[in-house]
């Protein structure tokens, strides 16, 4: 049995014979470590709630640990993710990348989506708090010349789109070649946030396009600097737009290529993938 697990489902309850592998892309991160976040976004932060909601958490995070205890292998979908796991559960986990469709990025396509504008910068996210789009928006109100455009949705977007200038630009969901299209056709990719493990980078490695990113959690472990893309380093992004002027200034000249940024996509591929899952399964 394969449990793919960011929540419960490694608690699941086999046969002493059979081998029980779980995949983790994280501990819960509402019972671990970022319950106050989570009671803030859900408006359970104070009074009788509050003290309900503490109360319903200790009683998970007992149930959690023992759960992590059932199964015979531990895999973490990164070191940040086996460093977590380590200190949460004990466990200590083999780190297999997930798999990434790369080659339906590489292909080109030939769609039309209307945007208001032709050059731009892209952000891939959901439009919730915790991903961190409003530094780059509030450092695009520095940048009137550079434009914006932001694919997703969220219960975040209308805060958003109040304190966002002119120059930024929401469209909400878009799928399959529409999605593809607007990515190839961006500057490069934009990441404020931070993941676990992050699949839109690997995406436009896989479009063969740079990425700007917040230099902390995963992609300081699979984003190769000067190969795939240049960092910020402030959490809060007061170096956000001295350094996306750099990176600006790098890419005009010519200092990253197409081809070596999809090489390094390969790295995550679903054939990758397989063959790494069939090592420890045994076949």
């Amino acid at each position: 049995v394969i449990a793919s697990n960011s929540a419960f489902v490694h608690g699941a309850i086999t046969k002493p014979e059979t081998k029980f592998i779980v995949y983790y892309h994280t501990p819960a991160r509402y019972m671990w470590d970022r319950t106050n976040e989570y009671k803030k976004e859900i408006g359970w932060d104070k009074g009788i709630k509050l003290f309900i909601l503490n109360w319903m958490l200790k009683g998970l995070r007992m149930w959690d640990f023992q759960a992590s205890q059932r199964h015979d292998i531990t895999l973490a979908n990164s070191s940040n993710v086996a460093k977590r796991l380590k200190k949460y559960y004990g466990l200590n986990a083999k780190i297999i990348y997930p798999n990434v469709d790369v080659e339906r990025f590489k292909k080109e396509v030939r769609v039309d989506v209307p945007l208001p504008v032709k050059e731009y910068y892209i952000i891939i996210s959901a439009l919730t708090e915790f991903k961190r789009v409003d530094v780059s928006i509030k450092a695009f109100a520095q940048m009137q010349d550079k434009n914006l455009v932001i694919v997703w949705s969220g219960n975040y977007r209308e805060t958003l789109e109040k304190f966002s200038s002119q120059n930024v630009h929401f469209t909400g969901p878009k799928y399959w070649d529409e999605l593809v299209a607007l990515l190839q056709n961006s500057s490069w990719l934009i990441f404020s946030g931070e993941e676990d493990f992050g699949i839109v980078p690997i995406e436009a490695f896989g479009a063969g396009k740079p990425v700007f990113a917040y230099k902390g959690w995963w992609l300081a472990e699979t984003m190769l600097e000067w190969v795939t893309g240049e960092f910020f380093e402030d959490k809060n992004g007061w170096d956000f737009v001295e350094k996306f002027k750099i990176f600006d200034t790098n890419i005009i000249a010519g200092k990253y290529k197409k081809d070596e940024i999809q090489k390094v996509a390969e790295k995550y591929s679903e054939d990758e993938f397989e063959k790494q899952i069939r090592e420890v399964v045994g076949f």
